[in-house]
């Protein structure tokens, strides 16, 4: 990526996602980067889902670390619903995949 060669290193790193346990707590980083890629060449849909990806990953590996508070500011459209079903919701996004 840092030499220029932007198409071999998105490729390299679709490569690296593929092969790397989606629970691994380097996901984030490596969909992170490719979005970086995406970006450097134009790519701007593809760089919006990998950026996504990454946050959902790295919030799928912190998310027992946050309070109900924490999330609800987060996620201000579940205010409405019990701490119950939101715990349940988060249960299904990120523990679920």
């Amino acid at each position: 990526m840092e030499s220029g060669n932007y198409l071999p290193a998105k490729f390299d790193f679709g490569e690296a996602i593929r092969r790397k346990d989606k629970v691994d707590t380097f996901m984030p980083h490596l969909y992170e980067y490719r979005g970086d890629i995406n970006t450097k060449l134009g790519f701007y849909q593809e760089a919006v889902a990998d950026y996504s990806k990454a946050i959902e990953r790295r919030l799928s590996n912190d998310i027992f670390l946050f309070s109900v508070k924490q999330i609800r500011a987060l996620y201000p459209e579940y205010d409405r619903v019990s701490d119950d079903t939101l715990c349940q919701k988060l249960h299904v996004l990120f523990f679920l995949k």
